[in-house]
């Protein structure tokens, strides 16, 4: 059965007067707004780490994208064992690919050009002194 446009339109007004859910990242304690999903009317799981990893004692957990950015990217080990299921896995991988996940990579992991030149510099220093 078809919904009338009608119930969809007074639906979505009803919604909007949803705010937006104020939660704190379990890991590193930062301020998320979660926001009101009027089409699943609920608030978005994009965060909800009870929702990633469907286990119960994680129910009122949230992950803020950082967190979850650098899970997905620096520990894929403990991503893969904690989020169980490949659909879920996949899903927060597009999620990540498509920007709705953002976050960026330490700057420990990153080393410039001119950083990276002077370390191969200093290798071939230690090289021709132990030749």
């Amino acid at each position: 059965m078809i919904t009338p446009a009608y119930k969809i339109k007074n639906m979505s007004i009803n919604s909007v007067n949803k705010k937006i859910l104020t939660v704190n990242c379990f890991h590193c304690k930062k301020e998320i707004g979660v926001k009101y999903v009027p089409f699943n009317t609920s608030y978005s799981h994009i965060n909800n780490w009870e929702y990633w990893t469907e286990d119960e004692k994680n129910k009122g957990l949230w992950l803020c994208d950082f967190c979850l950015f650098k899970l997905f990217r620096i520990h894929k080990w403990e991503f893969r064992k904690l989020i169980k299921t490949k659909e879920k896995q996949s899903l927060l991988r597009q999620y990540i690919a498509a920007g709705r996940i953002r976050g960026e990579i330490e700057e420990s992991f990153i080393i410039s050009k001119e950083q990276r030149e002077r370390e191969r510099e200093r290798e071939r220093e230690r090289e021709s002194k132990n030749h």
